[in-house]
């Protein structure tokens, strides 16, 4: 099936970024360290000086959490995105408040397949990704599958992921992650990371990185058969 001109400007890119550090995520912005031979003599000027206490600072950062230096949006609260008071038996009862204003309960959609798509629209391997979840989803009838994508990026405003959802022709409900606790929760530090959630939510499959529609149509089956 020949590719959209946007799948293909997304391979483009894709491509140009080959070569430049592999792919970009939603920590892309953070900014190279500084050449080692300059810190090196920064430390010995504030050494010198006297600035002991300035070291003991930069010392106490070093032996923060690995997760907390290289993902600036990392955060462990993640009691806000749980619904105790479920009773169905639905093993995951998490409720999702969409861009529409509307709130879904996992529970509520017991026996099919729910995707979490963690995502931003800046994203280059997510521009990739994002059709090929679409074309997947249309495999599916709404009582076997309902794909929620999950925006990671704060600068993603409501009118912006609305019209990158209409632009583009895609079906997905729309959220957003702004305190990063389904982020944290689901492991996705890293996009596009794309959770599958079993018709009882007991397990799931998780993804990181783009996938076709062939490989995001077998893990839905999988999953309900």
């Amino acid at each position: 099936m020949p590719k959209s001109k946007y799948q293909q400007k997304a391979q483009n890119s894709i491509k140009q970024k080959k070569g430049k550090g592999g792919p970009h995520y939603y920590d892309e912005n953070i900014k190279k360290k500084k050449n080692s031979g300059i810190a090196i003599f920064a430390v010995f000027v504030l050494l010198i000086v006297g600035g002991v206490g300035i070291v003991g600072n930069l010392l106490n950062k070093a032996n923060e959490p690995a997760d907390a230096n290289f993902n600036p949006y990392y955060t462990e609260n993640t009691d806000s995105a749980f619904d105790n008071s479920d009773t169905s038996g639905y093993k995951t009862p998490i409720s999702i408040t969409t861009l529409s204003g509307q709130t879904i309960n996992l529970a509520d959609h017991a026996g099919k397949v729910v995707v979490l798509y963690f995502h931003f629209l800046s994203c280059t391997y997510c521009h990739y990704h994002s059709p090929e979840l679409e074309a997947a989803s249309q495999n599916f009838g709404a009582d076997e599958l309902l794909v929620i994508a999950i925006s990671v990026q704060a600068a993603d405003t409501p009118a912006a992921l609305t019209s990158w959802a209409s632009d583009n022709g895609y079906s997905f409900e729309l959220a957003k992650d702004t305190e990063y606790s389904l982020s944290t929760q689901f492991g996705a530090q890293y996009t596009p990371h794309t959770v599958y959630l079993a018709p009882d939510g007991d397990s799931l499959t998780s993804h990181t990185g783009a996938q076709s529609e062939a490989e995001i149509t077998t893990t839905i089956n999988g999953l309900l058969n």
